[in-house]
């Protein structure tokens, strides 16, 4: 199953997997625990729903998330019992996690 990610950019610039939402929209859901990942690049911020993981990982689905490598860490401690592989753009760049490409 592939989880969209929320981002705080204008609809209009967002793919079918995001979910575009204002800044204020988004330190909300933030707030309320919504998001399993959370991560800024750019001055844009980008969270993943923690419900759409969760609700597919407890149908036995394989998940895919299109994230930053600043958040590959705490997917693996979030989802101890569904370690992730780890999909690089190029190899050196996953050398400092537990799960190598």
């Amino acid at each position: 199953m592939f989880v969209s990610r929320h981002i705080t950019r204008d609809s209009a610039d967002v793919t079918e997997l995001e979910v575009a939402t204002n800044a204020d929209q988004f330190a909300a859901n933030e707030a309320a625990g919504l998001y399993a990942l959370v991560w800024e690049q750019h001055g844009t911020k980008y969270g993943v729903p923690a419900g759409e993981v969760d609700a597919a990982l407890a149908e036995g689905g394989v998940v895919v998330i299109n994230v930053s490598r600043a958040v590959l860490a705490e997917a693996s401690r979030r989802y101890v019992a569904h370690p992730p592989p780890f999909v690089c753009e190029q190899r050196r760049d996953c050398k400092q996690y537990a799960r190598p490409c």
